[in-house]
């Protein structure tokens, strides 16, 4: 397994926990989760490298980032 297959898994498992804990509090929010959690998730299918270039789309945040 390479580390973005796992890194796909913990998010997943995250989501899961969060769903559990949370499902009857915010019904609607883990609804709308559960119908997109797949393009939530996609940004850790992404090879690490790309990764570094997506991971904020705030230029200050991307600059900062690499000092």
């Amino acid at each position: 397994m390479d580390n973005n297959s796992h890194e796909h898994d913990l998010a997943f498992a995250a989501y899961i926990t969060v769903k559990a804990k949370t499902n009857k509090l915010y019904p609607k929010e883990i609804k709308s989760w559960e119908e997109q959690y797949t393009a939530y998730l996609t940004f850790n299918k992404s090879p690490a490298t790309v990764n570094d270039g997506i991971h904020t789309s705030n230029p200050i945040e991307r600059v900062t980032k690499k000092l």
